[in-house]
C-alpha cells in the first residue's frame, strides 16, 4: 500500500494564488494513504477509506479547514463525500482539533453507487477559513474508480447450492435521533424520549431482538454538544455530562426492552464535542430573523419557516435568498449540509435532510434513497433503478422504491 502526501504549498497555481494575496500559509503538507485503491462498488454502496496525518503546525492554530473528498466522474458529474472539519487550537468551531503537534485521523465515508460512477477519478478538496481569508484547494488524484463486482461475473448454466458456497450479503447502515436540553442542563427530559427520531432509534433496536431478525447492530455513538455562551471549561464539561446522560437513558431503555447488549456502557462511544458554535449561530440567526420580521409585519408573522407559502427562505452566504419549491430539482444529502438544485444554480445550506423535507410540500417532493429528494414532476424518465433528470441518475433506494410507485402516476 502506497502513501502519498499532499503538499499544498506546491500545487503551481495554488502558490501563485497565495504568493499575490496571502503573506503565508494556512495549512502544510496533509500525508494521507488510501486503503482501498481503486474504489469497490458493493451493496450498491462506495465506501471511500482514507488514513491521514496532519504534520507539525500543518494547520494554522486560528484556522478551520473542509475536507471533502469527491468524485470526478468521466462524464463530468462530481459527487462528493462526507465533509470533514478540522480546527486549530485557537479557533471557534466545533470541528476535530489537530494541535501543534500534528494530528493522525481516519476518515470514512459511504455514498450510493451511481453508474457515472464505473469510470472517474478521487480528489480532495479542502477550503480553509481563518477570518476573512480563505484558501480553496483541489488535490491531486488519490483513487481511482469503480470496480463493480456484479459485472465481473459471466453467467453459466451451473447450478451452485447455497448449502455450498455459504453466501451472506451483508449491508451496513446507520440510524440516528436528536435529543435537545434545557439551557446549562444535561438531564434527559421524557418528553424528548417521546419524539418521533428517538422513538424510532428504539422500534429500530427493539425489531433487532425479534425472532428471525436479520439486524445486528454494532455499537452505538453519542456525540454530545453545548452552547458557546458560557465558559469553555464549563461547556467541556456539560457536554460530556449530556452525553453520559444520554448514555444512561439508553441503558435504562435497553434493560426494559432486554437488548443485553445496549446493557453495557463499553457498548456507546461517547464523543464529547464542546462548543457547538455552527448551531448556536444558526439558531441566533433564525431567533433575530424572526424578531425584525415580527417588527416588519407583526407578532406571529414567520419570515423562515411558512407552511402555507409556496417557497422557503434559505440562508447562505450570510443572507436569506428566496427559494421557490417549483424551481427545486432534487436535493442532495452533502455531510453537515445538504445541496439544492435548481435549473440555474445550485444552494448549499446547513441544516439536515429530515428538516429541509419537513419544509417541502409533500405532494410534490418524495425521497427516494438516503441521500436524495426529488421533485415528482421533474422526472424525465426511470430506467434500471435510476431516476433521470435533466441528465442527472438518482439510484432509487431498495426500501423507497414501493413509496414511488405508488406516488406515480402509472398507466
Amino acid at each position: 500500500m502506497k502513501t502519498n502526501n499532499f503538499n499544498i504549498n506546491y500545487i503551481a497555481i495554488v502558490a501563485l494564488f497565495f504568493t499575490i494575496f496571502s503573506s503565508c500559509s494556512m495549512i502544510k503538507e496533509l500525508e494521507y494513504e488510501v486503503t482501498q485503491d481503486p474504489l469497490h462498488m458493493k451493496g450498491g454502496d462506495v465506501t471511500l477509506q482514507i488514513n491521514g496525518k496532519f504534520i507539525e503546525k500543518g494547520l494554522n492554530a486560528k484556522a478551520v479547514a473542509e475536507i471533502t473528498p469527491i468524485f470526478f466522474c468521466k462524464d463530468g458529474n462530481e459527487i462528493p463525500f462526507q465533509t470533514e472539519i478540522y480546527q486549530g487550537p485557537k479557533a471557534a468551531g466545533n470541528g476535530k482539533v489537530v494541535p501543534s503537534t500534528g494530528l493522525q485521523f481516519s476518515y470514512t465515508s459511504t455514498i450510493p453507487y451511481q453508474k457515472s460512477m464505473d469510470e472517474g477519478e478521487v480528489k480532495v478538496k479542502v477550503l480553509v477559513k481563518m477570518g476573512s481569508k480563505t484558501e480553496d484547494i483541489m488535490s491531486p488524484k488519490i483513487a481511482d474508480g469503480t470496480i463493480i463486482t456484479s459485472k465481473l461475473i459471466s453467467l453459466d448454466d451451473h447450478v451452485i447450492s447455497s448449502s455450498e458456497c455459504n453466501f451472506k450479503r451483508i449491508n451496513s447502515f446507520t440510524k440516528s435521533a436528536t435529543i435537545n436540553f434545557s439551557k446549562g442542563k444535561h438531564n434527559v427530559s421524557s418528553k424528548e424520549l417521546r419524539d418521533s427520531d428517538v422513538k424510532g432509534l428504539l422500534s429500530f433496536i427493539s425489531s433487532s431482538l425479534e425472532e428471525g431478525s436479520r439486524i445486528d447492530i454494532k455499537s452505538i455513538q453519542i456525540s454530545s454538544f453545548a452552547s458557546p455562551e458560557g465558559e469553555v471549561d464549563l461547556n467541556d464539561n456539560l457536554a460530556q455530562d449530556r452525553g453520559n446522560s444520554t448514555m444512561k437513558s439508553l441503558i435504562s431503555k435497553s434493560k426494559r426492552m432486554k437488548f443485553d447488549l445496549g446493557k453495557e456502557s463499553s457498548f456507546y462511544n461517547v464523543v464529547s464535542k464542546g462548543e457547538d458554535w455552527e448551531g448556536f449561530k444558526t439558531a441566533r440567526f433564525i431567533k433575530t430573523v424572526k424578531k425584525i420580521n415580527n417588527k416588519l409585519f407583526g407578532a406571529g408573522a414567520k419570515l423562515v419557516e411558512n407552511d402555507d407559502s409556496e417557497h422557503v427562505f434559505i440562508k447562505t452566504d450570510s443572507k436569506l435568498v428566496q427559494l421557490k419549491f417549483k424551481d427545486i430539482l432534487w436535493v442532495e444529502a452533502l455531510g453537515n449540509y445538504v445541496r439544492v438544485h435548481t435549473e440555474l444554480e445550485k444552494h448549499t445550506v446547513l441544516t439536515t435532510m429530515k428538516e429541509l423535507q419537513a419544509k417541502l410540500p409533500n405532494k410534490e417532493f418524495l425521497r427516494v434513497q438516503r441521500s436524495f429528494i426529488v421533485r415528482l414532476d421533474q422526472i424525465k424518465s426511470i430506467e434500471d433503478n435510476y431516476i433521470i433528470i435533466n441528465d442527472k441518475e438518482i439510484h432509487i433506494g431498495k426500501s423507497y422504491k414501493d413509496e414511488l410507485t405508488n406516488r406515480l402516476n402509472l398507466l
